[in-house]
Order: C-alpha cells, then sequence, then structure tokens
C-alpha cells in the first residue's frame, strides 16, 4: 500500500471551512501550499494557523493549484491518505469537490494502538511531546511552527511511522496498513460461515479441520478487484491464517 500524509488549514473550524494551505509529506516528498478559500477566513482560525486574508488574496482557489494536481496525481496513483482526525479533512476536501475513501485516520489507530501504554490523550502536538516523536526523528527537520500544514503533517508522517512499528509489536506477521484501515473504518472480522458447504460453522472450528478451505477462500477472495472484496471476510480470515 502506498501512503501520502496531508493536513489542511481551513477558513473555519467546522467541517463548512474551505482550505486555506495544504501540506503532503511522505518519505521522499514535502511540500505545502497556499490557498484562495474564496470565503470569510474566521478569526478564530487565524489565531490558529496564523494565515491572514492578505496572505492568500493572489493564491490559486484549490482546483487550480499545485497542490490539487499532487492530491489528485496520488489518488489516481490509488495512495491511500493519511491524516489525524481524518474525517475532519475528508470532509474539507469534499467541500472542494474531492471526495476520497482510501484514508486511514492516525486518531483513531493511536487510541486503539496506544491504549495499552495508557496514553491520556490523542491530539497530534500531545502525541508529538508524549512519544517523543521528535527526539526519535533527530535526523529530520521541523518546517514551519505547530498548527501551519507543513509542520503538522511532518508531525504526522512521524506518528504514522510510530504506529506502524507499534502494530508490527502488537500484530506479528500482519498487515500494518491493513490494521491500520480496519480500525479507521470499523471492519468487523466476520466469524461464522454464512455461504458454502460449512454454512453456519465459526470459522475457528473450520481451522482445526480443514485449514485448506480457509486459505482457498482467501486467495480467492484476494484475487477479485478492490472495490469488490469483503473486507471483513478477509480480516475474519486472517485471524487464523496468520496464527
Amino acid at each position: 500500500m502506498k501512503i501520502f500524509c496531508l493536513d489542511t488549514e481551513t477558513s473555519a473550524g467546522s467541517r463548512d471551512g474551505r482550505i486555506v494551505q495544504v501540506a503532503i509529506v511522505d518519505e521522499n516528498y514535502r511540500e505545502e501550499w497556499l490557498i484562495n478559500p474564496d470565503s470569510y477566513i474566521q478569526p478564530g482560525c487565524i489565531n490558529v494557523h496564523k494565515i491572514t486574508p492578505e496572505m492568500v488574496a493572489d493564491k490559486p482557489f484549490f482546483k487550480e493549484s499545485e497542490g490539487y494536481k499532487e492530491l489528485m496525481k496520488r489518488v489516481d496513483n490509488g495512495e491511500f491518505l493519511i491524516a489525524h482526525h481524518a474525517p475532519f479533512d475528508i470532509g474539507i476536501l469534499s467541500n472542494e469537490g474531492v471526495h476520497l475513501s482510501n484514508y486511514i485516520c492516525t486518531c483513531k489507530v493511536a487510541r486503539k494502538i496506544l491504549k495499552v501504554h495508557g496514553v491520556p490523550r490523542f491530539g497530534l502536538q500531545f502525541l508529538k511531546e508524549y512519544l517523543k516523536l521528535e527526539e526519535l526523528n533527530s535526523g529530520d527537520t521541523l518546517t514551519g511552527y505547530a498548527h501551519s500544514a507543513l509542520y503538522d503533517t511532518i508531525v504526522l508522517f512521524w506518528l504514522y511511522k510510530y504506529l506502524f512499528a507499534e502494530i508490527e509489536l502488537q500484530y506479528p506477521g500482519q498487515d500494518p496498513h491493513q490494521i491500520m484501515y480496519d480500525i479507521t473504518h470499523d471492519i468487523a472480522p466476520t466469524k461464522r460461515f454464512t455461504f458454502g458447504k460449512y454454512k453456519g460453522k465459526s470459522f475457528k472450528e473450520i481451522s482445526q479441520i480443514d485449514i485448506g478451505y480457509l486459505k482457498w477462500l482467501y486467495n480467492a477472495e484476494m484475487e477479485n478487484p478492490e472495490p469488490k472484496r469483503r473486507k471483513s471476510l478477509i480480516v475474519g480470515l486472517e485471524i487464523y491464517l496468520n496464527n
């Protein structure tokens, strides 16, 4: 799975806001763009991200920007978007006419994965300090300031890498990206057959007498195009195939 991290700064604190700044970061790329939101920028938002109407008055609208071109290139390439509080950013992008379903929310993943460590809060800047992300990435450089898009997206990328490594420890042999996706989208594993020769039987029971059937079913499901795969079935099968 190819990924990229994204953060938006907006004209309003609600999902009705428009983009005033957007940043994209991955292992080999980092860039941010100022955007003309073509709307009023609320003073409370200016206090947070420090972007004034004068700073964006001569900037392109989102769909005319290089940021939009970079985003759509990655979407067309099948890359998954990583964001903190992803539903907010997904809603903001929807306001701009960009509708995405392939995304992972690091806030939701962190709440699930880090609860064993007693992490008390899950805001991005708090996690940066609590997990010592800057120290763990001492060879990297933070650009900008907290609540500017590029700064936040770099921290987001560090958090994503931290969660990826933590999932590898907690779920050995399983795909961390798939687990992140499942947590984000609340995909509950199927536990019992509702079809076929083992209808009514549990996956656990069949794993003990016919593991080959589970492997066959899993491989057959994975051969389907991504939109047609029954993800809850795949997640349920992986529990027993990865043991």
